[in-house]
């Protein structure tokens, strides 16, 4: 056997492979681009990208002294995106959670979170982001606070409640 014969190149080259196998994929995601938007347009599916995107957003704060509770009242139509409450306990009084509630009034709750605060600590607080607003019907709603000492409602030197909110949400 001779040496100088010539090597043949491999099978395909593998550039063109990679090349092949992108175009594959860019033609899978444009079919299932338009697979998606067909079905949403065939089910009547809307989007709405204004809310999606950062809106104009309003606060409202609620605050009270030597109290157990602070109520909030809130417009109709609104969509809730932040949450902030803060307690100042009294020394000889001390507080061991906390319990926000939303609702069309005080006694329809259709948002609630309790949330544990150290009774040693003078200061307690609680914060959220909620990943969708939370959107209050179009007769307004209530956000009240209270805190406790067990299951004993219990005085706060300060008790305050502050709701961020969109004025004009989507309807999704």
């Amino acid at each position: 056997m001779s040496c100088d014969r010539k090597r043949r190149p491999p099978c395909g080259d593998s550039d063109s492979k990679v090349l092949w196998a992108a175009a594959i994929v860019a033609v899978a995601i444009l079919v299932a681009a338009l697979v998606a938007c067909v079905c949403i347009r065939k089910h009547g599916f809307s989007a709405c990208l204004e809310c999606k995107a950062l809106c104009p957003a309003v606060s409202d704060t609620a605050k009270m002294e030597d109290a157990s509770c602070v109520t909030l009242t809130l417009p109709g139509g609104v969509g809730i995106t932040k949450i902030y409450a803060c307690v100042l306990q009294d020394p000889c009084k001390p507080i061991d959670s906390g319990h926000i509630s939303i609702g069309a009034s005080e006694d329809d709750c259709y948002f609630a979170h309790c949330f544990p605060k150290d009774p040693c600590a003078s200061v307690g607080n609680f914060e959220t982001t909620l990943v969708h607003p939370l959107i209050v019907g179009p007769e307004g709603g209530v956000v009240v606070f209270t805190v406790a000492n067990g299951l004993c409602p219990t005085s706060a030197k300060v008790l305050e409640v502050t709701v961020v909110y969109c004025p004009v949400p989507c309807a999704e």
